[in-house]
């Protein structure tokens, strides 16, 4: 697939995940005209019923008890 930035120089597009576990998923994009350019960031998926908390095994919204 291919995007290209606006004139500010974003894009906007969803991403989804079907039954998440509320983990980090690696996300590489590049530059459609030197693919050998890319940058990475975390794409994180939460699970509603995982607490909000430093040392939980999930990413969650649940407020911390």
């Amino acid at each position: 697939m291919a995007w290209f930035t606006g004139s500010d120089g974003t894009v906007t597009f969803n991403v989804t995940q079907n039954a998440t576990t509320g983990l980090a998923t690696l996300f590489t994009v590049s530059l459609a005209t030197d693919p050998q350019i890319t940058s990475n960031l975390d794409l994180i998926f939460t699970v509603v019923t995982s607490p909000d908390a430093q040392d939980a095994d999930y990413w969650g919204h649940m407020p911390k008890r």
